[in-house]
């Protein structure tokens, strides 16, 4: 368990866990983080597991209170992170008052994740409805529904955090603890950037620029794609696809100087690649049905350059048509 963790945590070489613990464990950056958005308050960690949170927050909040069912967690945790209050209670039976509740129900079985809010333990609507009036904190599946969370009478802001170019989490923050008009926002740890949907979208969609930039996933995730458009003086290459393009790239951004632009078809892309003498190419694609790993094998192709290549549909209806960019990364 501690040779996994190594992907998480910087030194978890005294630390111990169960197998799901450690599935579900928030990396040691994006907890820290999250705790910086808590710091100087007192924080009751409902479903506190291990310890993971309870780590970053004890360096940060000013008092902080975890508690979870499960004896074994509990006593690992007390390993753990020595020095932190501890309990044994139910999270849908609050134990504490005038703390700041962060949860984060579990989301697997056995290895096996669970998609519908209705199914983690405990259940999303349950947490939402036994705090309803408290400032409430919440670790979600980045993948969940948004519509679902109105549904559920949650008002409140959407985090989504990405960490070495994956997204890991959507973090339900409530009303009190959300930033000034905020409901959706997206950090992207890696680059120490947010964007918010407080900020302008204005962004226009227009033909390539110099160079395509495929956002963060967590940008797109939050979609907050235009905002982060405007910020950045990026315009879309179709308003519906979240490819942006522009002449120069946002700093520390990853991106694809365009060298050739092509209506696609296979063959016409073999034959571009070709030309260019590529031999390994990375293949980017959004609105068009292409299997990247399958069309890199079809084009079987024994150039010595590495080139990259996005493919993306452009416009809509009638008007609407495949096209492919042959591209040179910027790293």
């Amino acid at each position: 368990m501690r040779r996994k963790a190594t992907a998480k945590f910087d030194d978890p070489s005294h630390w111990l866990f169960t197998g799901d613990a450690l599935q579900q464990a928030t990396a040691q950056r994006v907890a820290e983080h999250r705790a910086r958005r808590l710091a100087d308050t007192t924080v009751h960690d409902v479903t506190c597991s291990v310890g993971t949170e309870l780590a970053a927050l004890r360096n940060s909040a000013r008092c902080v209170v975890g508690s979870d069912t499960d004896p074994v967690r509990l006593a690992m945790a007390r390993h753990n992170v020595g020095g932190v209050a501890l309990c044994r209670a139910d999270a849908l039976r609050p134990v504490t008052r005038d703390a700041v509740v962060v949860a984060d129900p579990a989301r697997r079985s056995s290895g096996r994740r669970r998609f519908d809010p209705a199914d983690y333990v405990p259940p999303l609507d349950r947490l939402l409805d036994v705090y309803s009036g408290r400032d409430l904190v919440v670790k979600c599946a980045p993948g969940i529904d948004f519509d679902e969370l109105e549904r559920l009478g949650f008002v409140g802001e959407v985090e989504v955090t990405s960490l070495h170019g994956s997204v890991r989490e959507a973090c339900l923050w409530s009303q009190g603890l959300a930033g000034s008009g905020v409901r959706r926002r997206a950090t992207m740890l890696d680059g120490a950037e947010q964007v918010t949907d407080a900020e302008p979208d204005d962004c226009a969609v227009a033909p390539v620029g110099r160079w395509i930039v495929d956002p963060d996933g967590a940008v797109v995730r939050a979609g907050l794609v235009r905002h982060y458009a405007a910020r950045h003086g990026l315009w879309q290459l179709d308003k519906d696809i979240a490819y942006l393009t522009g002449d120069r790239l946002p700093e520390g951004v990853r991106g694809f100087e365009v060298l050739v632009e092509i209506s696609y078809s296979e063959k016409r892309l073999r034959q571009e690649l070709s030309a260019h003498d590529a031999g390994a190419v990375e293949i980017l694609v959004r609105g068009v049905d292409v299997d990247p790993d399958a069309l890199r094998r079809r084009l079987k192709l024994r150039g010595s350059q590495q080139v990259s290549v996005v493919i993306t549909r452009i416009g809509s209806g009638t008007a609407s048509r495949a096209m492919a960019f042959i591209c040179r990364p910027s790293r």
